[in-house]
């Protein structure tokens, strides 16, 4: 996935009397919509994810934990953390 801020394009609609042939300002206006109405992704979630993702990784791995795991990462507080801030349309 690749994520994108479609507002810094700077593109609209265009009218049909603007191009020499009209039917090129209706392909136009219909990639336009495309994008207008593409799904939108909450970047905080997004970046949320990433990170819950790779501390679980780097607690599989061994590279964090041992025996100062239990006072280092309480499980109760993690699982609500990630549950607040990986959850849609929360965390903003």
């Amino acid at each position: 996935m690749r994520l994108i801020d479609a507002d810094a394009l700077g593109i609209g609609k265009a009218k049909r009397d603007a191009f020499l042939i009209p039917e090129y300002a209706d392909g136009w206006n219909s990639a336009v919509e495309h994008i207008e109405n593409a799904p939108t992704v909450d970047i905080k979630t997004e970046v949320a994810r990433e990170i819950f993702a790779e501390i679980e990784k780097l607690l599989l791995d061994g590279r964090i934990g041992g025996k100062y795991s239990v006072r280092c990462i309480n499980p109760y507080k993690y699982a609500e953390l990630k549950n607040k801030y990986t959850k849609e349309g929360v965390g903003e």
